[in-house]
């Protein structure tokens, strides 16, 4: 039996698109629980002063965090790469430049200054 280029071009583009159009919703299946900070930079330089920021992401679109121009509890929605938090109206803008099970790479610009926070998934506490 003979399989023709063009069938076996089509199932490739296909994997392609399918494997293109997932990860989105990795964001969503991998986002939610606790993370804590790794390391920060504030304009491409290394920053201690966000030492024990942390950020809990819920699956039912509520987050909490403890980054100053954002405290407390809020909404968020993912938009593609993106995670918008929204504070009483106020929207903040994340870029997830990575994800996986246990760390997330989240970049945003506050007051003009552009922020990367790397973070790690904050183990369980096992009772």
């Amino acid at each position: 039996m003979r399989i023709s280029n063009s069938f076996m071009l089509c199932i490739g583009l296909m994997l392609l698109a399918v494997s293109c159009t997932e990860e989105p919703q990795n964001i969503q299946e991998l986002l939610p629980g606790r993370w804590e900070l790794q390391q920060a930079t504030r304009n491409g330089e290394p920053t201690r002063s966000l030492a024990d920021l942390y950020y809990e992401f819920d699956a039912d679109g509520s987050m909490r965090t403890n980054l100053p121009v954002a405290k407390g509890e809020s909404d968020y929605q993912i938009s593609g790469q993106s995670i918008e938090q929204n504070q009483d109206g106020n929207i903040i803008a994340y870029t997830v430049a990575s994800i996986t099970d246990s760390t997330l790479v989240l970049q945003t610009e506050l007051r003009n200054t552009p922020f990367q926070f790397n973070l790690l998934r904050a183990i369980p506490n096992q009772e």
